[in-house]
């Protein structure tokens, strides 16, 4: 048993062969920093809160963007404070929920613009053919990111994402409704935490070993 994606992530980038990553809510960075390291990776990174912005790297293709299930502008809910402080880290494309019960100290402000992006438009756009691996952390909106990219999961390798067994957010899916929407992909393994959420990797059991 795996325990951290690291130690998935590390031996399968050990030398420095092309590959592509999508991180998708990259919020200020921390893990695409860590992600750009891999050797041979690319990454395309993804954020749409205005407030949060990435280190530039050479290896790292910013884009001020939500993925979802349409192309065009929604309206995003941004987290405000947890607490005293500012909190940039609970953004969705969709409404808090049973998060305003499960994290009663953190609040949201009034929704906003942002531009949104499918996966199978980008990826059309950009040429890209292959993904090797999807790091998601979208908040709830998991269902909309897999909706929009329907084509572009057939050819995608590995896919980390949170989930949640509560609706912490309008409409979100559990765990269960994401494998209905990836006919073809298997769990992995599931990092959970204390609470009813937590991590997973998935495989596309038609792409590894391509």
């Amino acid at each position: 048993m795996l325990n951290n994606i690291w130690e998935f992530l590390v031996p399968r980038f050990k030398d420095a062969a092309p590959r592509v990553v999508f991180e998708i809510g990259a919020h200020i960075g921390t893990d695409t920093v860590t992600l750009a390291a891999l050797p041979g990776a690319t990454v395309h990174a993804f954020e749409p809160d205005p407030r949060n912005n990435l280190p530039t790297l050479p290896n790292v293709v910013f884009n001020r963007a939500a993925i979802g299930a349409r192309d065009g502008e929604a309206e995003f809910t941004p987290s405000a404070k947890r607490g005293e402080w500012d909190w940039t880290c609970s953004g969705s494309l969709r409404r808090p929920k049973e998060h305003l019960r499960s994290w009663p100290t953190v609040t949201f402000g009034d929704p906003i613009r942002v531009q949104v992006v499918t996966l199978d438009t980008y990826c059309r756009e950009h040429g890209i053919d292959v993904i090797d691996f999807v790091w998601a952390d979208v908040q709830g909106a998991e269902a909309d990111m897999i909706r929009g990219g329907l084509e572009t999961l057939k050819r995608t390798r590995y896919l980390y994402t949170e989930f949640s067994w509560k609706e912490l957010y309008e409409g979100q899916v559990n765990l269960d409704g994401i494998l209905a929407l990836l006919p073809g992909w298997r769990v992995v393994q599931v990092f959970p935490s204390p609470e009813d959420y937590g991590d997973v990797l998935l495989e596309n059991t038609e792409m590894v070993g391509q």
